[in-house]
Formats: structure tokens, C-alpha cells, sequence
């Protein structure tokens, strides 16, 4: 992790840390889209050993957010499932962002 922000006051010093590009790159990896392509609905899924809550969203290419939700993760395991239709999702492609409180994955998916 890096350095993003950091305050001095009075001799104290706070920090707060995000992941590296890399990290989450290796993030990305472990999420899963089934199925990608998508038709009426979509799962979303990954191992996590190091959160509890996971803030997912699916926005268009342009970054037009069609879709949101906060999930806690059950043990080690997130898995949520998108309905489509109740979502929203017309045909196209679309971004999927899962994010953690100082790290997020991203994949791309299409809905046909």
C-alpha cells in the first residue's frame, strides 16, 4: 500500500492507506461474473479473508451508475445476484466494481 493522505497535527500523525494499482489488479482476478455474457441475471462472486462488507456497482462504459448495492460477506465468501431486468440492464457493456473499504476489483460484463 501507499501513502494517500496524510495530516500533522500537534505532533501526531494519521494516515490513511489504499491499495496499490497491482493489488488490485490481483483483486480483479478473483472476481467472478457468471454468466458473463449475462442474459436475466448475473452472479456475482469472490473469496474474501479480509472484509466484511462489499459495496457493488454496475455502471455503463461512461460511468453512469445503473445499479448499487452493500453486501456483507458471509464467512469468507461474497455472492450476490443481479437480476437484470429489475436492474435495469439493457443490452451493452457494462463496468462491475466491487469495493472494500481500502481496495476494489473491477471486470467488465456484457448483458445480451
Amino acid at each position: 500500500a501507499y501513502w494517500q493522505d496524510a495530516w500533522v497535527e500537534k505532533g501526531n500523525c494519521t494516515a490513511r492507506t489504499t491499495a496499490s494499482a497491482s493489488e488490485n489488479e490481483a483483486l480483479s482476478n478473483q472476481l467472478t461474473l457468471a454468466p458473463n455474457p449475462a442474459v436475466d441475471q448475473v452472479e456475482i462472486s469472490m473469496m474474501v479473508d479480509f472484509a466484511n462488507q462489499a459495496e457493488i456497482t454496475i455502471s455503463t462504459t461512461e460511468g453512469q451508475v445503473m445499479y448499487s448495492s452493500s453486501e456483507m460477506v458471509s464467512g469468507d465468501q461474497l455472492r450476490h445476484v443481479v437480476n437484470v431486468r429489475e436492474a435495469n440492464l439493457k443490452s451493452g457493456l457494462y463496468v462491475v466494481k466491487v469495493r472494500f473499504e481500502e481496495s476494489e476489483a473491477v471486470k467488465k460484463l456484457v448483458i445480451y
